[in-house]
């Protein structure tokens, strides 16, 4: 629960990425750049094994990066295409996404 509530926290603390006029892209390089850095601390203090971050603005990726690893004992990495196993909870991020 705590992943995805990290991916919906990210989502919400950028509103304006929604709005008609999009932001200018200094400041959504720099909201990128501060997602992976709250990343890496949310993980840190969480023990959140691993998890995957993409921004795209205007058709283009500003950030595409895999952090930690895929399961806890291993050594496999994730990597900006890990499929993540959501379970129920994918429902209601699908949801949110199409509306």
């Amino acid at each position: 629960m705590k992943r995805v509530f990290l991916f919906l926290l990210a989502a919400a603390s950028l509103p304006t990425l929604f709005a008609a006029t999009p932001p200018p892209r200094a400041q959504v390089e720099a909201a990128a750049k501060n997602l992976l850095e709250n990343a890496r601390k949310e993980m840190e203090e969480t023990g959140i094994p691993g998890m995957a971050l993409a921004v795209i603005y205007e058709d283009k990726v500003l950030l595409s990066e895999g952090l930690g690893l895929r399961e806890m004992g291993t050594k496999n990495a994730v990597d900006a295409d890990t499929v993540f196993q959501l379970a129920s909870v994918s429902k209601p991020v699908g949801s949110t996404v199409i509306a």
